[in-house]
């Protein structure tokens, strides 16, 4: 490599063969292919840790180095650059995923679903937009979402399993703290006793943003 012409074919041959020496950026190319096309990077770190029984603190490490060897060597960008040209799709005729609409969740190249569901709230982070559908509890990124049909104006229903758990309030323990109170508006305002788990935390989460749905469409008919 020293001693090669820089940007030769032999120096670039040289520089992507050491990028994939070590198995575990063999493995992973292998698997996901250029940087830009892996999914999102929680996702690989459980493929890891559950899979390939990595050591839950390294991967975080492994998968920077992993991503900054292939952008240094360029693995992959040859291959990119064709598929892009192969792919002339304009940006306006791809389906953006809106709440009402039905779609199929592809990962890794394989339909999740068996047959496409409801978008039923969409919640936008800094980095990533995450879907939440009938019959899952779960974020989707909204990236590995394929829209099959548009939807149309009826509100999205909150998931039974989350309805459930909201319709009836339940009896106050009057032992119970306080864990977090606050008001939005003159008229509105909230209070939660108790201490809740992640998963109850995350339950409410994806109900108020089913509810903040349901809100907006209802907001627009009446417009």
């Amino acid at each position: 490599i020293i001693h090669a012409l820089k940007d030769s074919v032999d120096y670039v041959d040289a520089i992507q063969s050491a990028a994939l020496s070590p198995p575990i950026y063999q493995y992973l190319y292998d698997k996901y292919g250029h940087v830009e096309k892996m999914p999102h990077e929680e996702a690989v770190q459980s493929h890891l840790i559950l899979e390939k029984k990595f050591n839950e603190a390294a991967v975080k490490g492994i998968l920077a180095d992993y991503k900054a060897t292939l952008v240094f060597s360029r693995v992959g960008d040859e291959e990119l650059e064709e598929e892009s040209d192969d792919d002339e799709v304009e940006l306006d005729e791809v389906e953006i995923p809106e709440v009402g609409d039905l779609v199929q969740w592809e990962s890794g190249g394989v339909f999740q679903f068996p047959e496409a569901r409801k978008i039923l709230g969409i919640q936008e982070d800094e980095d990533i937009n995450w879907v939440f559908v009938e019959g899952s509890n779960t974020g989707i990124p909204m990236h590995e979402l394929i829209v099959e049909k548009k939807g149309g104006t009826t509100p999205p229903q909150i998931p039974q399993t989350l309805l459930a758990s909201t319709a009836v309030p339940p009896e106050r323990d009057e032992s119970q703290q306080k864990w977090l109170s606050g008001r939005l508006s003159k008229t509105v305002g909230y209070s939660i006793y108790g201490t809740p788990s992640e998963d109850q935390i995350d339950a409410l989460i994806k109900v108020l943003i089913a509810q903040k749905a349901v809100l907006a469409i209802q907001s627009e008919e009446e417009s």
